[in-house]
């Protein structure tokens, strides 16, 4: 689940694909998901299913900003939830307690 905490008019939107890792690299895909950063949005989905923020600027909305408003609508903040039933992806390690 991703929960938007800020509403980021030029940040990367959280993109879901209808494909998970398992399936072969050839397979097509079909359909895919953009979600653009509004405050207070929650998201949820498979997280088998690829999904990400991409950066590239095709990906956001054109929208036209007051010159004083543009820096505080390029930070994306969310809150993530993540839960694994059976097992966990290898590489992760809780976070320094310093963090």
């Amino acid at each position: 689940t991703v929960r938007y905490l800020t509403a980021s008019h030029n940040a990367s939107p959280t993109v879901v694909f209808d494909r998970t890792y398992e399936q072969q690299d050839d397979e097509v895909i079909n359909e895919m998901l953009i979600s653009h950063p509004r405050r207070g949005m929650h998201l949820v989905f498979d997280g088998r299913l690829l999904h990400g923020a991409p950066a590239h600027h095709a990906l956001r909305p054109l929208v036209t900003e007051r010159k004083n408003d543009t820096e505080k609508h390029k930070v994306r903040v969310t809150f993530l939830v993540n839960i694994w039933l059976s097992g966990r992806p290898s590489g992760v390690k809780p976070l320094p307690p310093d963090i």
